[in-house]
């Protein structure tokens, strides 16, 4: 196995946001009108350590971070869902860690919490991170399709309705 590569969930999760959320973008790249929000798309393997040095699942491509602008309410919204669908479902998935905005989940502290390192509140106010175990990100699990799908149609729920008219979004009344 060569773990210094994207693995296969990690390009599984890039495929599903680019149809369900296209907002969020499929390329990892840099957005320059937008403040606030480096990044876009979905980031996946990085040959790098943490900020203190330790372990980063992105080094051997088994995390991915989700990029939304937390300044606009929908992609705020759809991280707040995904937050708490992957957290919710770890076990089937092989989740060992979420981090988004303040909260943190990890397999060594199974319950969403306040992220107790500072540093990291800040590096993830624009982006989710979910970390898959090794067996894991080597599948494309159908229930992270369904993740995605719900937390994007509760994301829209959750909008004004002006929102939805601006967006050209359709409510399930229609």
């Amino acid at each position: 196995m060569n773990w210094h590569q994207e693995q296969p969930v990690m390009l599984y999760v890039r495929e599903l946001i680019g149809k369900a959320a296209p907002e969020i973008g499929i390329s990892y790249g840099k957005i320059y009108n937008r403040p606030n929000h480096p990044s876009k798309g979905v980031g996946g393997f990085a040959a790098r350590h943490t900020a203190k040095g330790g372990f980063s699942r992105h080094s051997e491509g088994r995390a991915c971070d989700i990029y939304v602008n937390t300044s606009d309410l929908y992609l705020r919204l759809l991280g707040d869902a995904l937050f708490k669908r992957f957290a919710a479902n770890h076990r089937v998935l092989g989740i060992e860690d979420l981090l988004w905005d303040t909260s943190a989940w990890s397999h060594m502290n199974p319950h969403v919490h306040r992220n107790p390192d500072i540093d990291a509140i800040f590096d993830h106010q624009n982006h989710l991170h979910v970390g898959f175990s090794r067996a894991t990100s080597q599948t494309k699990h159908p229930l992270i399709e369904r993740i995605i799908t719900e937390s994007v149609e509760e994301a829209k729920c959750g909008m004004p309705l002006y929102e939805h008219a601006e967006r050209g979004i359709r409510s399930g009344n229609e």
